[in-house]
């Protein structure tokens, strides 16, 4: 009996360490459960004033772009009036030559050149087109 006795204390003092540590773990868990909450909840209020930051900071970086193009642009098209003015000041533009009196009158063309051109419109219209006039060029 005197083993029993014994035992039973160890025993309770077992079950007592469990439970301690049982209501320990509940804690900690209960403890990282609303931690995790409040972590959450930070982050979705950080999330909200980041998206606003964001929206606020991809206005200002597209304003900033657009003036940057818009500035360049500028540049370009000054640069390219002046560069205009200097070229047309050291290398005025050259006259052209007059162009050679045309000739005349057009080469006549025969008629049997005359008779194939007839009867390749007349095929191709299916008889409704004529050759008013042909020049050799």
């Amino acid at each position: 009996m005197a083993k029993d006795s014994i035992q039973a204390p160890v025993q309770s003092a077992d079950s007592v360490a469990v439970n301690t540590q049982i209501a320990v773990a509940n804690d900690s868990v209960s403890t990282a459960k609303t931690d995790n909450i409040a972590t959450v909840d930070a982050a979705a209020s950080a999330a909200t004033k980041e998206e606003d930051n964001s929206i606020g900071r991809g206005l200002e970086l597209m304003v900033i772009g657009m003036l940057t193009v818009f500035t360049i642009l500028l540049i370009v098209i000054n640069l390219g009036k002046l560069l205009i003015k200097i070229v047309n000041a050291v290398a005025p533009e050259e006259k052209a030559a007059p162009k050679k009196a045309a000739a005349a009158a057009p080469a006549a063309i025969d008629a049997n050149t005359m008779a194939i051109l007839e009867q390749t419109v007349s095929q191709i219209t299916g008889g409704k087109g004529h050759v008013a006039s042909a020049k050799k060029i």
